[in-house]
This record gives C-alpha cells, sequence and structure tokens, in this order.
C-alpha cells in the first residue's frame, strides 16, 4: 500500500511532532510518501527511511495555482490514497482531489471549527471532543496520537515545591492564567514553562510587573521535556483549548502528578479530582500541594490504567485498518 502523507503547517508543535512520529511508524508498516513545508522543521525532523519526502508547493489554500500544483505532485507520487492532517492540508487536497481517483483521509487535531472535515470521504479526529464538531454522513473514526516513551533516570528531589508547564507559549495553552494564578500563591514555589512562542514577551512582561522574576521561569524550547516532566512535583496544563494534548500523554509518562483543565482528553483520561477550574487555577494548585501526598498515590492508579495505550505502534495500526477499509470501499 502507498500513502502519502500531507501536512502544510510551517510550525512545530504538537501536531507537527505528531506527524513525524506517525510517518515515522507507518513507514515500516507501508510505502510512504511525504508532503511537508519546503525547510520546515517537520522535513528536518523525519529520519531517514521514511521513504520519498516532497517540499509542499507554496501559496494560499484559496490559491488556484496552488491546488494545481499540489494535484500534480500527487498524481505524479501516484498513491493508493492520501491522508492529510489539520485544515489547511485538508482544505487544498480537497479541491485538487474533486474531479482525481485518490481515496482521501484526513485527521482533524482541534476542535475549531473548520467545515472541509464534513465534507471529506473519510474524516478521523485525535479525541471525542474533536469529533464532535465534524459533521460528517459518513461518520468519524476517533485515532488518538501516541507517545515514545523513554526511559528517564530519577533526579534529586527539588527543595521547593516544583510546578512545570509545556507547551507552545501561544494564549490558547493558558499560561497568562498560569502566571496570574502563582502570583496569588503564599507557598514557597519554583514554576517552570517550558516552549516556545509568540507570547513569549507578553509572558516576561506579565512575570516582571507581579514581581515573580525569582519564581517563574520561562525556560524556552527544551529537547530534555521528559526530565524537566520528571524533575518536578507537579505538571500543570492550564489550556482555555486543546483538540488532544500530547502533554498529557508526556504527564502521564513522566510526572508523579498532572492537573489539566477540562479540554482535549483530559476529561477522558483523568478523574475529576485532576481537573483544573479555568476559573480558578490557584486553588487547584493550593489543593494539590496541601494533599500533595494522597494524590500522588492516587495518581499512580490512573498511569497504571493508561499505560501502554497511547503508543505510535497502536496509533499506526489504527490507521492502516482506516486505509484499508477506505481502499475497500472504493474497490481498491
Amino acid at each position: 500500500m502507498h500513502v502519502l502523507q500531507m501536512m502544510l503547517s510551517e510550525g512545530w508543535g504538537g501536531l507537527e511532532i505528531a506527524f513525524v512520529d506517525l510517518c515515522s511508524e507507518l513507514a515500516t508498516r507501508c510505502r510512504l510518501t511525504v508532503v511537508a513545508p519546503e525547510g520546515s522543521e517537520t522535513l528536518r525532523r523525519l529520519p531517514d527511511g521514511v521513504g520519498k519526502v516532497l517540499p509542499a508547493p507554496g501559496g494560499s489554500r484559496r490559491n488556484p495555482i496552488t491546488v494545481l500544483r499540489v494535484r500534480r505532485a500527487v498524481t505524479q507520487a501516484g498513491p493508493h490514497l492520501v491522508h492529510t492532517h489539520a485544515e489547511k492540508a485538508t482544505e487544498v487536497f480537497w479541491w485538487a482531489n474533486r474531479f482525481s481517483p485518490f481515496v482521501h483521509v484526513a485527521t482533524k487535531h482541534n476542535t475549531r471549527c473548520r467545515r472541509v472535515f464534513d465534507h471529506v470521504p473519510f474524516a478521523t479526529a485525535v479525541s471525542p471532543a474533536v469529533a464532535r464538531t465534524i459533521r460528517n454522513r459518513r461518520g468519524v473514526t476517533v485515532i488518538p496520537n501516541g507517545i515514545r516513551v523513554r526511559e528517564v533516570a530519577p533526579g534529586p528531589e527539588p527543595e521547593v515545591f516544583t510546578m512545570t508547564a509545556v507547551g507552545r507559549l501561544n494564549p490558547l495553552k493558558g499560561f497568562d492564567r498560569l502566571v496570574r494564578a502563582a502570583a496569588e500563591l503564599t507557598f514557597p514555589f519554583r514554576l517552570r514553562i517550558a516552549g516556545e512562542g509568540p507570547q513569549r514577551q507578553e509572558l516576561e512582561r506579565l512575570v516582571a510587573d507581579l514581581g515573580l522574576g525569582e519564581r517563574v521561569t520561562l525556560l524556552g524550547h527544551r529537547e530534555d521535556v521528559p526530565e524537566v516532566i520528571a524533575g518536578s512535583h507537579l505538571l500543570v496544563i492550564p489550556s482555555l483549548s486543546e483538540g488532544f494534548g500530547l502533554t498529557l500523554l508526556e504527564g502521564l509518562a513522566y510526572a508523579d502528578l498532572v492537573l489539566a483543565t477540562d479540554v482535549g482528553v483530559a476529561p477522558d483520561l483523568l478523574p475529576e479530582r485532576f481537573l483544573l477550574d479555568g476559573e480558578n487555577i490557584a486553588g487547584g494548585l493550593r489543593a494539590a500541594h496541601a494533599q500533595y501526598g494522597e494524590l500522588v498515590a492516587a495518581f499512580q492508579d490512573v498511569k497504571a490504567r493508561h499505560a501502554g495505550r497511547f503508543t505510535w505502534a497502536a496509533v499506526a495500526d489504527a490507521y492502516v485498518e482506516t486505509y484499508r477499509s477506505a481502499l475497500a470501499e472504493r474497490g481498491r
């Protein structure tokens, strides 16, 4: 089976990480062609052996020339099936494929309203919350993202209660309200935020304005996120919106305790006592500090319940089954 994977996002975050990991795993199961923006971090991170790699044609998703170039590139590649990820790639290829024979599977990665997924032949979603935003007459297959877990040596216990947050620095991640919540805490703590993004300067100003410079640190981009999480008492996920939530999977793998707002897959994976009220994050952090030992013990049961569930091997197997079903339905 020859599958073309297409993703046109030029950033580097949870979506792009998931795309690279999925391509790496699928390359062991089928012949693969990968289309991603030229010069992007995504193309740079693809390991050797994933198959043929093509730089994506540039241009707006509504530019007819872009659509024609994508159609030409896919036609030349000649896959049995095209799998697009996120809105831009899905919309461009949906137009390019209107009068072409390629079987099209599209994956939606967030809960924002994107009508194109209502019309693609075969739609998948990374979580039940995302699936509920798609009104596709064929139905929607939920296939969660995965994580590659590695061994992390335990480090020394932090001397002060240490909280970590991880993600791209943009407003939807809720780091600004986490910093404001930290300013309400009266017990000794450290808060570390790992990640880069357009909100960095705003967060730096907020930390300074609230007088938190000695207690809140913006770590920037880190390649050792598992070690950063494992070296903390608590992983905090204060997001306003998540399609899935890769950080939560990292927390299940490496953290002693996770608190997350009720978005993405958090309500599907975490009991209520580990869900944060987005309007009272400070209250949740105070409770975690006061009841830390009890919560850590309870969280071990949560980790055990989900152990081995979100591997990329299982995710790739689920997609291959979806591909086979789609091809069979189209008589391929």
